[in-house]
């Protein structure tokens, strides 16, 4: 997961403006707005209401930024109002589970900051959730996330245990869980949200009833037989998930697409290493050739991984649809902050990139084409 260029645009400054700017959206959030409006140069076609843009930092955390921001979507789908969750509380319980696992596997495993999107969905299933107003992550003091040191601390910690038998004792795992909270702080044990006292499990179940068993993942290689569940191999697949749906390019092309005709956004594990995504401009596509030559094909798709020349880089939350000269772009959510390029955190991205360059994504399951 690549880091980032941090501007200290603080999600404490602009709170009001993000209720504000949610409540402006249309009142039905079934499915997508249809007026069209411009952004930038891009004629917006459809958009699903989501969360302003938020600033990752100096960390490896766009997995959960991205996720989060799907899930808040997903929340104003289910409640018809806004509600800020707490991307660094999973990130919190994500840093100590991958440091279980790491000594589990005798330091034969990932140990670092990036994640996939079924992180968050299994750390909210575990601990729950909690919303920004009951933890930030930001200890007094502190204008932006930096979890650098909070990895180098751990790793220093428990390379000694991954040598022994692998099991995570009480001793070490709580001093891993002390080095996390002296950076990022402690988390309440209870908090409250309408008056209502809750834990974050109670939270995310009996509050939000957030349905997690619906949400899918769905990949495109042929290395795994198609129409089957299979495994991601990527580095940051630190679970070793291998539950992905997949699916031949025009299927994963026509799930993708189906889900935001229908009112679901989209959270996608993509590639951002190529020339020709260009994040200050608010643009990522292909080359020309490639744009010119069609649509990307399974063959192109899979080389591409094969060769590395796909790899897996950032997560990104897909919002909608819009054209400039006939092409089909889709609206683009990042965690880069909301003063990152022209079209202010967001950027355009084309058809061939989603095709050749989204290596994965996550949708409710009601998302998928009834035909699949």
């Amino acid at each position: 997961m690549i880091f980032v260029p941090v501007d200290f645009g603080l999600r404490s400054h602009i709170v009001y403006a993000k209720f504000l700017v949610c409540f402006l959206i249309l009142a039905s959030v079934a499915a997508p707005a249809i007026a069209q409006h411009k952004m930038g140069e891009y004629t917006v076609e459809s958009e699903l209401p989501r969360l302003p843009v938020l600033q990752q930092g100096r960390t490896g955390t766009c997995w959960c930024f991205a996720t989060t921001s799907f899930l808040e979507t997903e929340l104003q789908r289910m409640h018809k109002k806004p509600i800020d969750l707490s991307e660094i509380y999973t990130v919190r319980h994500t840093i100590v589970e991958k440091a279980k696992n790491y000594v589990a596997k005798k330091g034969k495993a990932p140990f670092g900051e990036g994640g996939l999107s079924h992180d968050v969905i299994a750390m909210a299933r575990e601990y729950g959730l909690m919303p920004q107003s009951a933890y930030t992550g930001l200890p007094e003091g502190q204008r932006t996330h930096n979890h650098g040191k909070i990895f180098r601390e751990i790793k220093g910690l428990i390379k000694g245990f991954a040598k022994g038998d692998g099991q995570p004792t009480p001793k070490w795992v709580e001093a891993a869980s002390a080095i996390v909270d002296s950076h990022l702080g402690a988390t309440p044990k209870t908090f409250k949200v309408d008056g209502r006292k809750m834990t974050a499990q109670q939270y995310a179940t009996d509050y939000l009833k957030i349905p997690f068993n619906d949400y899918i993942e769905v990949m495109s290689y042929s290395y795994a037989p198609f129409h089957k569940n299979a495994k991601l191999t990527v580095r940051d697949n630190w679970m070793g998930y291998d539950k992905y749906h997949n699916v031949p390019i025009d299927e994963f092309m026509e799930i993708f697409n189906n889900a935001l005709a229908t009112g679901y956004s989209v959270a996608v594990d993509i590639d951002v290493s190529e020339k020709t995504y260009r994040p200050r401009d608010g643009i990522g596509l292909l080359t020309e050739e490639l744009e010119k030559k069609g649509a990307v094909t399974q063959a192109v798709r899979d080389e591409m991984f094969k060769t590395k020349k796909t790899t897996d880089d950032h997560l990104l939350h897909i919002v909608g649809v819009a054209k400039k000269d006939g092409k089909r772009y889709y609206i683009t959510k990042d965690s880069w902050g909301k003063n990152h390029g022209k079209l202010n955190g967001y950027r355009m991205l084309s058809e061939n990139y989603i095709r050749g360059k989204v290596l994965a994504f996550m949708i409710h399951k009601d998302g998928m084409p009834k035909s699949n």
